[in-house]
């Protein structure tokens, strides 16, 4: 467990950023603590999330994108 939290950092990010494009490295597990955040497939608008959530897992369990 200290290692996965040992890997972990804090990003902050500004309205209009993104925080991974589809087709990107899956290189890191993303926990939200707070904000919404929209999620996109082949710029579709595909759901909207708010306040909190987790994703990435999948990525680094699998090796892929």
């Amino acid at each position: 467990m200290n290692q996965v939290l040992d890997a972990m950092f804090e990003r902050k990010v500004q309205p209009g950023d993104y925080i991974i494009r589809q087709g990107d490295d899956g290189d890191n597990f993303y926990v939200i603590e707070s904000g919404v955040y929209k999620v996109y497939i082949n710029d579709k608008h595909i759901n909207t999330y708010n306040h909190t959530g987790l994703f990435g897992e999948l990525a680094l369990l699998y090796n892929m994108p």
